[in-house]
């Protein structure tokens, strides 16, 4: 086997400085990683980008400053192939922790079913021009982009990605919200 490709973690937070503390916490559960990077921002996507252009690794993980990851996440992703690699996903609901799984692939147009936790090459997120602007649902936007580029994506079981679901968050939007900005995704994909 090969060397560990480098990973590079960015830990992105926007508006309200409060977040930043919490983005601290999050970025100790990346502790593996070959490198953290912990950004900030008027705006989430600008946060992201502006990490992105700041990181070295080989590989670019994003994650959400009230989420964690798992020991071995990266051992984990390393050991797998695609330009795209998403982790299975452990939703903390209420303080109530559920059992890690890996969302139903299915075509990207049909739904955001990787989590922003997928690991992405640096190179491939270049090429795609990063995160745009969007209130919700950069993330889906981003992976159908590369997608559309051919991007390969596989699942990686064994790296958990533990996401943290509060009524308020951008986890939880309105039903209302979620259907207008997912039909704004699909226009602006072209479909």
């Amino acid at each position: 086997m090969g060397r560990r490709p480098d990973f590079t973690v960015i830990v992105a937070t926007f508006g309200d400085e409060s977040w930043q503390r919490r983005a601290e916490m999050a970025a100790e559960t990346a502790s593996e990683a070959d490198e953290v990077i912990l950004c900030h921002h008027k705006a989430l996507h600008l946060a992201r980008n502006k990490g992105a252009e700041q990181a070295r690794g080989e590989w670019l993980v994003f994650l959400d400053a009230d989420d964690e990851l798992t020991p071995g996440y990266f051992d984990a992703m390393s050991e797998s192939l695609g330009d795209l690699r998403s982790p299975a996903v452990q939703y903390v609901r209420d303080g109530i922790e559920e059992p890690p799984v890996l969302l139903q692939p299915k075509p990207i147009q049909q739904g955001n079913w990787m989590v922003i936790g997928t690991a992405i090459r640096r190179n491939l997120f270049v090429r795609v021009g990063g995160f745009h602007a969007w209130e919700l649902y950069e993330d889906w936007d981003l992976w159908w982009r590369c997608m559309r580029l051919g991007a390969l994506n596989t699942q990686v079981p064994r790296a958990v990605y533990r996401a943290h679901m509060s009524a308020g968050s951008r986890n939880e939007p309105s039903l209302r919200t979620k259907r207008a900005m997912l039909a704004a995704i699909r226009g602006a994909n072209g479909e």
